[in-house]
């Protein structure tokens, strides 16, 4: 299984670069470009588009695989560090797709105001082409 990867458009590029010029993201890997979160476990998102995590008990990052995951990063950033450029990378709604039963299709578990876990903050499922999950 690859890692997923979000596509990297030049102009992201543009905009990753003058990001990682104005902050001090926690790693000086010059294929890092944005951090993703700096609390407990620390995530990048790369220069080909993939997201590493580092766990605060590893050395050693891990990918991540599923889409729903890598947009929960994604939208960490984008809540906590207030980078709304980063928004272009989430995935269109496909046709088939159904919303996610966990937060009602809006993305953030309402209860404690966070980034929906089973959705990514999507606010949909991806479905088969019949529209079954």
């Amino acid at each position: 299984m690859e890692p997923y990867r979000f596509g990297i458009t030049d102009e992201l590029l543009t905009i990753l670069e003058r990001l990682r010029s104005q902050n001090d993201i926690g790693s000086d890997d010059p294929d890092f470009w944005i951090a993703l979160s700096l609390e407990e476990d620390a995530a990048f998102l790369t220069r080909d588009g993939r997201i590493i995590i580092y766990d605060g008990m590893s050395e050693e990052g891990r990918e991540v695989y599923e889409e729903q995951d890598a947009c929960r990063w994604l939208h960490y950033a984008v809540d906590e560090q207030n980078i709304p450029d980063l928004l272009c990378l989430l995935p269109p709604r496909p046709r088939f797709a159904q919303d996610c039963d966990f937060c009602r299709g809006v993305g953030r578990e309402q209860e404690i105001d966070t980034i929906c876990y089973h959705c990514g903050g999507l606010g949909w499922i991806r479905a088969n082409e019949e529209g079954r999950r």
